[in-house]
């Protein structure tokens, strides 16, 4: 294999996911934020010229961020995924194979991984290590390094999910007496 051959796929991986990610960001944001009131109506083509346009604002805004403090990619991007998969993975999960999820349990579970990921990556930069001790995480837990948080997040939230929806289920409906005389 020539050595330009390995760079090249990887350019190309990398091409295609910030060009995934652009696309889908900048199709929510159009329809989340501007087509969230029912009476803005456009044509599809008034749509995509839109969609273009905050796609073009959403790269730049991206490139501004990532020339303001240059850094290694693989970090961020290693803890950019423990951050997706601890809020998102547990409520996928359960909302697709458990019918007793509820909108609280997913919320709830959203917020609990995540809430574990952010507290052991945060505990573990020097800028933090100025807050009281008993605030932190004490070393590293299973010599799971702090951009593989995740592996505490995904399962905090499923188990914050499943309690909260548990809790939080509607009452079974009461059976339906007849009385006839």
């Amino acid at each position: 294999m020539r050595p330009w051959s390995a760079s090249a796929k990887r350019v190309a991986a990398a091409l295609s996911t910030a060009d995934g990610l652009l696309l889908t960001i900048s199709n929510a944001l159009v329809r989340d934020l501007y087509f969230q009131d029912t009476r803005r109506q456009a044509s599809p083509e008034q749509r995509v010229i839109l969609t273009k346009f905050t796609l073009l604002a959403v790269a730049l805004s991206a490139a501004f961020v990532a020339a303001l403090k240059p850094s290694e990619i693989l970090p961020m991007v290693s803890a950019s995924f423990s951050l997706a998969a601890s809020a998102f993975v547990p409520v996928m999960v359960l909302g697709i194979f458990w019918r007793g999820t509820t909108r609280q349990g997913a919320v709830a579970g959203m917020l609990g991984g995540l809430a574990i990921t952010v507290y052991y990556m945060l505990s573990h930069v020097p800028a933090m290590q100025a807050l009281p001790r008993w605030l932190l995480a004490d070393g590293l837990w299973f010599g799971i390094q702090p951009i593989s948080a995740g592996v505490f997040g995904v399962p905090c939230g499923l188990l914050v999910t499943l309690v909260v929806s548990w809790i939080t289920r509607p009452a079974p409906p009461l059976p339906r007496i007849r009385s006839e005389m």
